[in-house]
């Protein structure tokens, strides 16, 4: 017999495969706007104000020793002594004195000068101490014209350190050894004179002094027996209403004694006395007539010898801040 064939299997058909599926994108997030920044507003725009102009300038007319002024302003001036008196009875000396300083509300300083003065001879440390602060001398003067005494005066411009309130000067150096408290010569004594603008005064010229430092005697003997002692303040002119002088002196006493004139007009004896404290005056004159009818003010101590408790004595004093004011 014929052999049977073996059947052909059918082929098992390969599974088709599932798609893969395509991922899903993520969504791609819509960008987040953040709010455009708006600058800052400016700050208005002021514009700067101009400095004030000074109502005190320098002056246009000059005198040598001299500090000149003119605008609307005026002045003031202080001081005080650190002696405890005029006399051999007490020539010990205070530390330190002090006197105040007012000024007009709305003023402004526009300069402030210090002097001070002693008896001996100059200090090789010639400082003193303002409200503290050490302050030296910018400018010194000395006299030695009595034998065996020697006197000395210093400035300082401190306009810097001076504000209205009060003002303390220590340290001041003097000799008070015998030599000086015996012949009742030992001293010790400041000033300041201070010159400000304020818009509410008139204008005016302004000169101040500082550099006569000559004692009163032996100054120059007249044909009549007195010592006169003389010295002038220029830049006089354009004079339109009032006007006044301060002389401040050292080493006046009230036991002796001087006339005092002023472009020669007599105006007393005796007048620089210690009144402001021992050994210092600090006067002021009218000369509202002086300043409209002459170009100078003259100053003139006539001294003259008189008899006091402690025997024969003549005036010796030192005058050297000048201070003059007028209208303008």
């Amino acid at each position: 017999p014929a052999p049977t064939p073996s059947p052909t299997p059918a082929p098992t058909p390969s599974p088709t495969p599932a798609p893969t599926p395509s991922p899903t994108p993520a969504p791609t997030p819509s960008p987040t706007l953040s709010p455009t920044p708006r600058p800052s507003p400016r700050p208005t725009q002021f514009p700067t104000p101009a400095p004030t102009a000074p109502l005190v300038v320098p002056s246009t007319c000059t005198q040598s020793g001299c500090m000149n002024y003119e605008g609307s302003g005026d002045y003031v001036t202080i001081g005080n002594s650190l002696s405890f008196d005029e006399d051999r009875e007490n020539c010990n000396l205070r530390s330190s004195a002090s006197d105040n300083l007012d000024i007009p509300a709305g003023s402004r300083i526009v300069k402030a000068l210090l002097y001070w003065s002693g008896s001996g001879s100059l200090p090789g440390n010639n400082r003193v101490l303002l409200n503290g602060n050490s302050i030296s001398a910018d400018r010194v003067y000395t006299d030695s014209s009595v034998s065996p005494y020697t006197f000395y005066g210093s400035e300082a411009d401190v306009t810097s350190f001076i504000q209205e309130g009060t003002i303390t000067v220590g340290s001041i150096p003097a000799d008070t050894s015998n030599t000086y408290c015996t012949p009742n010569a030992a001293y010790a004594a400041w000033t300041m004179v201070v010159v400000y603008e304020n818009a509410s005064l008139p204008r005016a010229r302004i000169n101040v002094c500082s550099d006569w430092f000559e004692f009163t005697f032996p100054s120059r003997q007249n044909s009549v027996g007195y010592y006169d002692y003389d010295d002038s303040v220029g830049c006089i002119f354009g004079a339109t209403g009032s006007g006044k002088t301060t002389i401040v002196t050292f080493e006046s006493d009230g036991y002796k004694g001087e006339y005092f004139y002023i472009n020669n007009v007599y105006l007393g004896d005796n007048l620089f006395s210690g009144s402001t404290a021992p050994n210092l005056d600090i006067k002021e004159f009218d000369i509202t007539t002086q300043v409209q009818s002459s170009s100078s003010i003259t100053y003139l101590f006539r001294t003259y010898l008189v008899y006091t408790v402690w025997g024969n004595a003549i005036e010796g004093l030192f005058a050297p801040v000048r201070v003059v004011y007028y209208e303008i």
